[in-house]
């Protein structure tokens, strides 16, 4: 009778491990969701300043490529013995006229008030004869919202003798020796107002036809 041999057969191979997942606490998920809202929220913001910022400086640099710079300046004119105000505009932008005042002997004149009456009362009250404010002088006026644009040349008053005997030139100029022209503006962005100002100091110096 034959016997059966049996065969122990060891297995020594680790165990299997199971893995067991902890499930998370309310207060974890929390803390990362908190997390992640609050790094969004300054990317947000971050975004947004870098945004305003860079919109501040093209506005800057929009504002500063049309700034208008105007200036008044004189000319006298020996060959006809003529004496001429001029305003330019040197900027980069046009000007937007605010006002155009006239001021002599502590009187003030402006085109926000007077409007096209500006030259007018102006004569009138400081006495210049008709015919000489018809004939010898030329003008010209600026009311509030008017333009000038870039190298605009604008002569906004000139005398002219035109052979008048030169006393009666002389004493009429004078009258004008201690007046100022003052002219205010802004930019196209109406952020600034600027101002120029001329005296009529200058006019002393005009050599009159002898």
């Amino acid at each position: 009778m034959s016997k059966k041999i049996k065969t122990l057969i060891i297995d020594n191979s680790e165990p299997i491990k199971v893995e067991t997942f902890k499930k998370k606490s309310w207060y974890e998920k929390f803390t990362k969701e908190f997390s992640l809202a609050v790094l969004s929220i300054i990317l947000t913001v971050s975004t947004l300043i870098f945004t305003v910022f860079q919109g501040s400086k093209i506005r800057e640099h929009n504002e500063l490529s049309v700034t208008p710079l105007v200036q008044l300046s004189y000319l006298n004119n020996y060959e006809d013995n003529s004496f001429h105000i001029i305003l330019k505009n040197k900027g980069t932008g046009p000007a937007i006229i605010d006002d155009m005042i006239f001021i002599n002997n502590k009187k003030k004149y402006s085109t926000s008030k007077l409007q096209g009456r500006f030259w007018q009362n102006i004569f009138k009250n400081e006495k210049i004869p008709a015919s000489f404010a018809y004939n010898n002088i030329g003008t010209y006026i600026l009311p509030p919202g008017s333009t000038v644009s870039i190298k605009d040349e604008i002569e906004i008053l000139a005398f002219y003798s035109l052979k008048l005997n030169p006393k009666i030139y002389a004493s009429i100029l004078t009258k004008f020796s201690n007046c100022k022209i003052k002219i205010k503006y802004h930019s196209i962005y109406n952020n600034t107002q600027f101002i120029d100002s001329l005296y009529f100091e200058e006019v002393k110096v005009i050599e009159y036809i002898k």
